[in-house]
């Protein structure tokens, strides 16, 4: 009791000096944390135990959120089960804890709890025949409340396939097959997925596992040990693999796997890369070419194969793809990736002999490194005049959309051959080409131009013509501002905030292969309409009276694509991500696109997040548009009675944004449409400036 009445006093005295005092921690329990600001006016009153206040608000305990919460998190494993797995033993819904206990109704699978608070369900994985069972999880809330979620599932009967039955098999089988490990990837090691590359044990062929749950560094897996796999066949690419397939360790003995040596039948022919997906190969007399290294993420090491069509293939040097033996830190600093490319770059024009793990990408095969000496007994050969031509050819591209404002800069030598001389001439006598520098004269509407460029070495020449549109600005500044908000009858332009590119891209109403072609000109963008069906909204674009809907569908190849068809597909908004979200074969994807592309194309919803959102994935949406009869200059020479907007360039976001008189925690809100931001003013004081705005004749000072 005297040490309540000591702070009760002390309480008083803070009030009495009209002065801050802050009361912090636990006094015998009775008090966690009192605030009293200047002037004796309580600010905070945070827990005053001891039955004054209320230490803490009744717990709100929602179980059929938590039930749907955990039904979505299993939703899309595989229902055949191969192998052992780990479920989890709580569940936070709205920061609200639940507990997850586990049952089955088959006697060959146990349920094992972890010192982790997650559950292992452990199999029979070596099952005479099928084994069907529902694994049943019941959560518990703090009340007392209860909810079941069932999972139907199957232990497959243990039957190993060969090797030529696993590449027979069709989209969809669910298959078992067992391998030596040849590589792998592991989250848990610093790579975005987990797959393992294998050699059939028989060492017919390979078989590439991709995007498993289960980590397998994690699982103890090492290079050269045996592990069966079960999953679903999932083609792709000209590929045949075992998609979100589960494994287990059968033999840990190690075996040395060595580079199998497909230099004869390369040159023959003859061979069939699918025999040889996920296996380390060796290519003897590949020629080094040129780099792409303009994307953040795959880049790309080309080389021409010794065969007699001169067939061109890369390694594909993605670090966070990158094997166990190399390096997984994602920086351009990453000491492996910058030893391979350095050797890349450094051989160009030689021949050499290159080892990876081969992988198709369109029916095509690329090599992804297994060292940083990936590429071995370099010799160099001299080129003759017309292969330096050829191959500074190949390399040689401009930007073919050019601002008439602005100067321009051309090729003048080769890239890697310096001694092939790169001249220039224009069909329009309005592009004026001096050197290297390209400038505009006397356009005044878009035009479209070819460039003609000479390639010289020596005595030998040759050229190549580039179609370039010179544009002159646009007018009118316009100002679009996404809306989920569709309605009928109305015109939209359907586009997408490209951050990583700092623009804004609406579709033109063309196709590019699998994605839809976006421009940023809002004067070249296509008008769209939304249709109100049932399930949601249906997106096209008329010619004439014929309307052309956006549909999502799978290529003959199985790839994911967009196009314009008569039907379409139903979209629902997703305002978590602010995407426009279609489900095809039990999938959801979103309409956008990701990283650095500029077209719109269509992703799994599983990729994007609230977090990732207009960061790495950018959804694509309906946009309104308006007109604005100003633009911006940033000005330092502010006078008092004038109304500015007070804002600033964020290059990262490719926006211009200002500040809208609102505050939200410690910062103030900005707007990049300028419709919503606030009057800005200077008051001129001894110092300097102060900044303010405006509520009536109240001035609210920044």
């Amino acid at each position: 009791m005297k040490k309540i009445l000591s702070l009760l006093l002390a309480l008083i005295m803070c009030l009495t000096v009209l002065t801050a005092c802050d009361v912090q921690g636990t006094v015998s329990g009775v008090v966690e944390q009192v605030k009293v600001t200047v002037g004796g006016v309580v600010e905070q009153v945070k827990s005053f135990i001891g039955g004054i206040i209320n230490p803490q608000p009744e717990v709100e305990y929602q179980i059929d959120k938590a039930e749907a919460f955990l039904k979505n998190m299993y939703k899309d494993v595989n229902p055949v089960t191969g192998a052992d797995y780990e479920v989890v033993g709580q569940i936070r819904v709205a920061n609200v804890p639940y507990t997850v206990t586990w049952s089955s109704n088959s006697d060959q699978v146990k349920i094992v709890a972890l010192e982790n608070g997650n559950y292992l369900i452990d199999l029979n994985e070596k099952a005479t025949e099928d084994v069907p069972y529902t694994l049943t999880a019941t959560i518990t809330a703090g009340n007392g409340q209860t909810a079941t979620v069932k999972y139907e599932r199957t232990i497959p009967q243990y039957n190993v396939l060969s090797w030529d039955a696993y590449m027979a098999a069709q989209k969809g089988d669910v298959v078992l097959v067992e391998g030596i490990v040849v590589e792998m990837n592991a989250k848990s090691l610093g790579n975005s997925r987990n797959h393992l590359f294998l050699m059939d044990a028989s060492g017919k062929g390979g078989y590439y596992v991709y995007q498993m749950d289960q980590d397998p560094a994690e699982a103890g897996v090492k290079i050269g040990m045996t592990v069966s796999v079960s999953g679903p066949i999932e083609p792709y690419s000209g590929m045949q693999e075992i998609k979100g397939g589960t494994f287990t360790i059968i033999d840990e003995t190690i075996k040395t796997v060595n580079p199998v040596d497909i230099t004869d039948l390369v040159v023959a022919g003859t061979v069939d890369y699918s025999e040889y997906v996920a296996l380390a190969v060796t290519i003897k007399g590949v020629t080094i070419g040129s780099q792409d290294m303009t994307k953040d993420s795959s880049q790309y090491l080309y080389f021409t194969m010794p065969d007699a069509k001169g067939t061109q293939a890369y390694v594909r040097t993605y670090v966070t793809d990158f094997p166990t033996t190399l390096s997984k830190a994602a920086t351009a600093e990453n000491a492996d990736k910058a030893a391979i490319d350095k050797l890349h770059a450094d051989h160009f024009g030689y021949t050499a002999d290159v080892t990876g793990i081969l992988i198709l990408y369109s029916g095509n095969p690329y090599l992804i490194p297994l060292s940083t000496d990936c590429f071995s007994n370099l010799v160099w050969e001299e080129k003759t005049a017309d292969e330096k031509i050829a191959a500074e050819k190949d390399l040689l591209a401009i930007e073919t959309d050019l601002s008439v404002d602005e100067e321009h800069t051309l090729p003048v030598a080769g890239i890697n051959y310096t001694d092939v001389v790169i001249t220039w001439t224009s069909s329009d006598e309005g592009v004026v080409i001096d050197g290297g520098k390209l400038t505009f004269a006397n356009i005044t509407a878009t035009t479209k131009v070819t460039l003609t460029a000479t390639l010289t070495c020596g005595d030998k020449t040759d050229t190549v013509t580039f179609d370039v549109t010179a544009r002159v600005a646009e007018k009118q500044l316009y100002i679009g501002k996404p809306t989920s908000d569709v309605a009928e009858g109305t015109a939209y332009k359907f586009g997408l905030e490209q951050v990583k590119l700092g623009k804004t891209l609406y579709l033109t109403g063309e196709v590019s292969g699998r994605y839809l072609v976006t421009t940023e000109y809002v004067a070249e963008a296509v008008d769209v309409y939304a249709e109100l069906v049932e399930g949601g909204v249906k997106f096209y674009i008329l010619d004439g009276e014929t309307k052309s809907y956006i549909e999502v569908y799978n290529n003959a190849e199985g790839k994911l694509s967009v196009q314009f068809s008569a039907n379409g597909s139903v979209y629902a908004y997703n305002a978590t991500v602010n995407a426009w979200v279609t489900n095809l074969e039990g999938t959801d994807y979103y309409l956008g696109t990701y990283n650095t592309y500029d077209t719109v194309s269509a992703s799994k919803l599983s990729y994007i997040t609230a977090e990732n959102t207009g960061v790495s994935q950018f959804p694509a949406n309906a946009y309104v548009l308006s007109t604005a009869e100003y633009a911006t200059e940033a000005t330092h020479e502010v006078a008092a009675d004038t109304a500015y907007k007070f804002g600033f360039v964020q290059a990262k976001l490719g926006k211009t944004l200002y500040i809208t008189g609102e505050v939200s925690g410690r910062y103030l809100v900005t707007t990049e449409y300028l419709s919503e931001a606030v009057d800005v003013y200077a008051e001129l004081v001894e110092g300097g400036v102060k900044f303010y705005i405006l509520d009536g004749e109240t001035k609210s000072y920044i």
